[in-house]
């Protein structure tokens, strides 16, 4: 996620600075023909910045609580996630 989905958020010294960000993306692109990164639409922008708000916190907070005490809540929340 945090290489492929949200590098059109970053600043342009974030591209300069780790080049292989681009590579990743690009890499991603031309093997999975993902149509989302090849011609985005239009609330596609919307979409990332969602994530990065909500989901990048949620999974952090579920690796916190898996970390510390592997609770069944948070197992099923990182399941579910990964659906």
């Amino acid at each position: 996620m945090l290489c492929v989905d949200l590098t059109p958020l970053y600043p342009s010294f974030v591209h300069t600075t780790f080049p292989f960000l681009n590579q990743i993306r690009a890499w991603y692109v031309a093997t999975y023909r993902d149509r989302f990164f090849i011609e985005p639409p239009i609330w596609f922008r919307m979409f990332i910045w969602m994530e990065a708000t909500l989901h990048i916190p949620l999974s952090a907070w579920m690796v916190g609580g898996l970390w510390k005490g592997l609770c069944l809540f948070f197992f099923f929340c990182l399941f579910v996630g990964v659906l």
